[in-house]
């Protein structure tokens, strides 16, 4: 939709009836059957014209939860609120140490497909030898060591089951210049020196 952002669903290559989606704030593959179904396998790509490639990376924002993305945690993918606490004393990036780990832990890049290239399989930014994977209907993190494994660990990259935000407007920005007081003028009239 033009006036709103790319949106994007995740569906199953092997399940391809079932699609990634987070529930219960655990991620999850199911059947999609109902509006919160649809809501909860709908997330943001955060692109202006398209939904992530090959060779791009990728997190998973919850389009109805914005401040919270899939990130694996002990191996197991969650739905939990981004955290960006800033550290002045750790140059070059400032984030404390446990928002690094949120943002390497929500971090994915698109590789082809490890069942079928022609499809996407999603490697972690913080253990390249890892891919989400789904595995009795739960998301995790795992190798992809035998067919089995790399069919669970293939998806594709669908257009959102609902739109994205909608899109910023520029009719917010004011195009009038706008006057700044002269302040050495004002306070001459209160008998400041200057």
């Amino acid at each position: 939709m033009a006036d709103h952002l790319p949106s994007m669903s995740i569906q199953s290559y092997n399940y391809q009836s079932m699609f990634v989606r987070h529930q219960n704030f655990m991620g999850v593959l199911t059947k999609i059957e109902t509006e919160l179904d649809r809501v909860d396998a709908t997330f943001s790509s955060h692109r202006s014209d398209r939904n992530p490639g090959v060779g791009e990376g990728i997190a998973f924002r919850a389009s109805n939860f914005p401040m919270f993305l899939l990130r694996h945690q002990d191996f197991v993918l969650k739905l939990q609120q981004e955290l960006l606490d800033i550290d002045p004393e750790r140059p070059p990036f400032y984030l404390t140490a446990e928002s690094e780990l949120f943002w390497a832990d929500s971090a994915f890049l698109v590789v082809p497909g490890l069942a079928d290239a022609t499809w996407v399989s999603f490697r972690s930014v913080n253990f390249p030898d890892h891919y989400l994977r789904h595995r009795d209907f739960t998301l995790r993190l795992e190798r992809a060591l035998d067919d089995m494994s790399r069919q669970d660990s293939t998806f594709r990259i669908v257009d959102g089951f609902n739109p994205g935000p909608a899109r910023p407007t520029t009719s917010r920005i004011s195009t009038r210049p706008t006057t700044v007081p002269d302040v050495r003028s004002a306070s001459s009239t209160k008998g400041e020196s200057r």
